[in-house]
């Protein structure tokens, strides 16, 4: 009989069948089977035996219900039930104002570092916007938890480490202008948008954070504008995973600030000697008194060019994220040498050039 089998999986079948049959338990199904009386039963005659046999079938007929009802839902709940561990971001920083803007649903769990009760906000459609004032500037480490949280904006918050390797579910980071050296995104295989401009990485950091970019099937684009290590790096190592890479081109021609750009300033002078000289209106020799006049005012020329080229090499060096920049100070000689033998070899030989 289906009371004698053996039954097992089924957490809750004892309490719903205390429930539905008085007090049984599916141990002792059997002896409630057995209860059902044979035809010719006792006392009550044929009516109170098809009585008892009615209410018998019955209960059997609502444990078997209550069984195959709890063999569906452990079934269902095997096949449907994915637990997803929650996603966890940290980020280091000392700045006093920090703002964090995330994206996703949910709920999320900021820890602020500072030893006040973590905070919990559900996250909008429009993604939410949380702000933490401290009252010094203390290192502190901030942490985020959420299940689904697509995109981390954090930039001006000071960061100098930030991890979100624990959070695959990441499409969108925003960290630049801060003061990151180094971000691995291998574990975001979901990434597709990486803005780290502004930071401190170098050419080796950069190479390294372009090797962890994930090789997914979106278009991707990461932004690396002025760090000090973009005009070195090699973008190559991102392209080739189908990333575009932003700030690469445009920091070269930025670095042409610091020598390129402050050499032809510095030639100036020169340059516009010759063009004066060759292009003089008057045939006659220009006078001795003329040419000192001249010169003088070509060579104070050149000295105002100079401190403008030092200017503009000094803002090259700052844009790589050098700040000792007391090599600019080499345009001084190069550019007195330059306009001293530029100058006084076209006057001397303005007769030639003008063609007389």
């Amino acid at each position: 009989m289906f009371c004698d089998r053996k039954i097992s999986g089924f957490a809750n079948v004892n309490r719903v069948i205390a429930r539905v049959c008085g007090g049984g338990t599916l141990a002792n199904m059997p002896r409630l089977c057995g209860a059902l009386p044979e035809a010719k039963g006792k006392g009550g005659g044929v009516q109170g035996a098809y009585s008892k046999v009615n209410r018998g079938i019955g209960k059997v007929a609502i444990f078997l219900v209550v069984v195959l009802f709890a063999a569906f839902t452990n079934a269902r709940g095997a096949s449907e039930i994915v637990h997803t561990a929650d996603s966890i971001m940290t980020m280091t920083t000392a700045a006093q104002t920090i703002n964090i803007r995330l994206f996703g649903t949910g709920t999320t769990m900021i820890d602020w570092g500072d030893g006040s009760e973590n905070e919990t906000k559900t996250i909008i459609e429009f993604g939410i916007e949380m702000q933490r004032k401290y009252s010094d500037e203390y290192p502190r480490t901030i942490t985020i938890t959420g299940k689904d949280i697509i995109s981390l904006i954090c930039p001006h918050n000071q960061l100098t480490a930030l991890d979100v390797s624990r959070n695959t579910a990441l499409i969108s980071l925003v960290c630049n202008n801060n003061q990151l050296t180094t971000l691995d995104v291998s574990q975001n295989i979901m990434l597709k948008k990486l803005y780290c401009s502004n930071n401190l990485f170098t050419a080796e950091a950069l190479n390294a954070l372009f090797a962890t970019l994930p090789n997914n099937e979106f278009v991707k684009e990461i932004h690396i504008f002025n760090n000090p290590g973009s005009f070195d790096s090699s973008p190559s190592i991102a392209e080739v995973k189908g990333w575009q890479v932003f700030g690469f081109r445009y920091t070269r021609i930025k670095a042409m600030k610091i020598d390129t750009f402050p050499l032809l300033i510095i030639s100036i002078p020169v340059i516009l000697l010759l063009l004066t000289i060759k292009f003089w209106k008057k045939n006659t020799k220009i006078a001795i008194g003329k040419k000192i006049a001249i010169g003088i005012v070509f060579f104070i020329f050149s000295l105002f060019l100079t401190i403008i080229a030092m200017l503009v090499s000094a803002d090259g060096y700052l844009d790589k994220g050098i700040k000792d920049v007391n090599g600019v100070l080499f345009f001084i000689p190069i550019s007195l040498l330059i306009n001293t033998i530029g100058i006084l070899l076209l006057l001397s030989l303005e007769k030639y050039i003008r063609g007389n």
